[in-house]
């Protein structure tokens, strides 16, 4: 009964790596070779891109608009009595 129930097929089984030592495991050319092989690795990437961007557009329309912003204040502070 059980086999009708979950037919062969449908079944996944997780797959067996070799082991690996604490060196080969934590080195600098592992962790990169892993890096490079998972995808979502490159998501944070992605990520990481498009915070560069906004933070750099971000920056450069504060300067833009820094010295006009100032002005305003200037002009408010002499306004007022």
């Amino acid at each position: 009964m059980r086999d009708s129930l979950f037919p062969q097929s449908s079944v996944k089984r997780a797959t067996v790596t070799p082991k690996q030592s604490y060196k080969e495991k934590h080195s600098m050319k592992a962790l990169v070779a892993r890096f490079v092989r998972e995808e979502s690795g490159q998501d944070l990437i992605e990520y990481g891109l498009l915070i560069g961007i906004i933070t750099a557009a971000a920056i450069t329309a504060i300067q833009a608009i820094g010295p006009k912003v100032g002005g305003y204040y200037s002009t408010l502070n002499t306004r007022l009595p």
